[in-house]
């Protein structure tokens, strides 16, 4: 897949353990990191369909998967963490 589907799948199973800590987008914009996968795998399944530009969005989308799968097999005790912090959640 390469390093960008690597890195999807560690950011992801970051995301797992602490869906509330704040992502930034070029350091200005800063989301729930729960938010910004919802928005990243929107966009990588929009992208992956349209097919106008040379960006392989599927790896991207995989990589996030298999970040999440991965990490709730070898640590089956980061679902009820990760729904736990959910209800803990604010936006901003």
């Amino acid at each position: 897949m390469g390093a960008s589907g690597g890195v999807s799948s560690i950011l992801f199973s970051y995301i797992l353990f602490d869906p509330s800590s704040k992502l930034y987008l070029y350091g200005l914009i800063g989301l729930p990191g729960v938010v910004w996968a919802a928005l990243y795998i929107i966009y990588s399944y929009y992208m992956s369909k349209k097919q106008i530009d040379n960006i392989n969005h599927d790896a991207h989308l995989y990589g996030g998967i298999f970040g999440i799968v991965f990490t709730i097999i070898t640590i089956p005790q980061v679902v009820p963490h990760f729904f736990e912090q959910l209800t803990q959640l604010r936006l901003f």
